[in-house]
């Protein structure tokens, strides 16, 4: 039976996903110490009172926050929204254009 999770208050239900030890061009190597201390995942699903984030997000939180759940062998990670450390643009946009 599939289970449908439906975050309250400002809470975010992110799709956990592991991390790859390079960049997609292959030229930056993340230590695994880093890797180990942040997580990366999609958000799936948002409570009402979420004002920063929307469903698709790619989100970068820390290893230490939220309650696990599964579902049909997915991974999903409930958090409040001040746990989310940062977003990452899709579009290569950002800090370093």
């Amino acid at each position: 039976m599939k289970v449908k999770f439906n975050p309250l208050n400002d809470r975010v239900l992110i799709e956990t996903v592991m991390m790859s030890d390079k960049t997609a061009s292959g030229l930056l190597y993340i230590p695994e110490v880093a890797q180990k201390r942040t997580q990366t995942g999609y958000v799936a699903a948002i409570g009402p009172n979420v004002e920063t984030l929307r469903v698709g997000d790619v989100v970068i939180y820390d290893m230490y926050v939220g309650i696990e759940l599964e579902d049909q062998g997915k991974k999903f990670l409930l958090v409040d929204e001040r746990d989310v450390l940062a977003t990452i643009d899709k579009d290569g946009g950002g800090v370093n254009e």
